[in-house]
């Protein structure tokens, strides 16, 4: 993807608009799907997705006391230009409209930063259905949990707006800015609404610059991002706490910019990272700690860091999520690997033989 141009000829060359992947805004009446996963590559970088309900609201549907039955995570990947942005949203568990509120958190926060990076306008267009570089499946909801998946598989949603003239370098300043602007503003959208309270949710925000590996990260609420180098795993921002235990901010709340926590990655750290991971709680709880931790990181490596298709691994994390986990939670991740050089050269043919095509 490139910014507008001037051709050989002298005309003008449009960029490609971008893509979306993952889950949109939802209201009422709606379709609640139990499972989501899918897969973007852009630049440098491959990201595989999965987001699956949990057990605990699997259980609901058949207790003559009910609860909460619909999956609360949500997870959105967009790229344009050459950013790539990446948010994860979990619903507070108290909220009625938790589920509806995680939606809209990760499909705001996404689009918000998108425009602070100097991207343009953008909103979601039309369904793409001749692209490579994304993809996504939905499994609609069973009484059991997780029904068959939807076919055909769900398209990437296209990015339609306006590029600027010219684009501004990413700097520290450029990232850190659209990364805060993105959850002030996703706030603000939450407090036009009657009650956003109901609708409570947490916020995890990742802006890569495909190029050179710089990013800017955000954490509101519970969960994990971590970065694996080839010598060291961490996290990738220190996160806030309430001081109580098992309470969070969320973003819907007054407030909740005291338990942000935001960090600017450079290029020369961020260059050398080999793999990222955003998690939600229900996960993170299966791998924290020092001890659970790496072995952890290492199967994500192992098994969907691979020469197999793309479509058939994020399926496969999908069914991980489902069948491995002990935590009773909703369970979400986004995986983002940095590909080799002579990946991204195979990559950029392929793509350049079906458009010359």
């Amino acid at each position: 993807m490139s910014r507008p141009d001037e051709g050989a000829a002298g005309e003008r060359v449009e960029p490609d608009p971008g893509f979306y992947v993952g889950d949109t805004a939802r209201s009422p009446g709606d379709p609640d799907p139990d499972g989501a996963a899918g897969f973007v590559r852009h630049g440098r970088y491959e990201v595989l997705f999965a987001s699956v309900i949990g057990r605990s609201h699997i259980e609901a549907r058949t207790r003559p006391s009910g609860g909460k039955r619909y999956r609360e995570d949500a997870v959105a990947i967009a790229a344009r230009g050459p950013w790539l942005v990446a948010a994860l949203s979990d619903g507070v568990g108290s909220a009625a409209n938790a589920r509806y509120g995680a939606t809209l958190c990760v499909e705001s926060a996404v689009l918000c930063c998108l425009e602070a990076l100097d991207c343009g306008s953008v909103s979601l267009g039309a369904p793409l259905r001749n692209t490579l570089d994304a993809g996504q499946l939905l499994w609609e909801a069973a009484p059991s949990g997780w029904g068959r998946p939807l076919l055909p598989p769900a398209p990437a949603r296209e990015l339609v707006g306006s590029f600027p003239e010219s684009a501004l370098a990413p700097n520290k300043a450029l990232i850190e800015n659209a990364v805060e602007t993105a959850f002030e503003q996703t706030h603000d959208r939450f407090q036009k609404m009657e009650n956003p309270r109901r609708m409570a949710c947490t916020l995890h925000l990742i802006a890569l610059h495909s190029e050179t590996g710089q990013m800017g990260v955000g954490y509101l609420g519970d969960g994990l991002m971590t970065g694996a180098w080839s010598f060291a795993q961490r996290e990738l921002v220190a996160h806030k706490t309430t001081g109580e235990a098992d309470t969070v901010c969320p973003i819907t709340d007054a407030g909740w910019d005291k338990y942000a926590s935001y960090q600017w990655i450079s290029p020369q750290i961020g260059g050398t990272l080999g793999a990222m991971h955003v998690m939600s709680d229900g996960v993170a709880d299966d791998c924290m700690g020092e001890l659970r931790f790496p072995p952890w990181a290492r199967r994500m490596e192992e098994r969907y860091r691979k020469p197999t298709p793309v479509a058939e691994r994020c399926y496969e994390l999908g069914l991980t999520l489902r069948d491995e986990s002990i935590s009773q939670d909703d369970l979400s991740v986004i995986l983002l690997f940095r590909l080799p050089p002579n990946k991204v050269a195979q990559t950029t043919a392929r793509k350049e033989a079906i458009h010359a095509g």
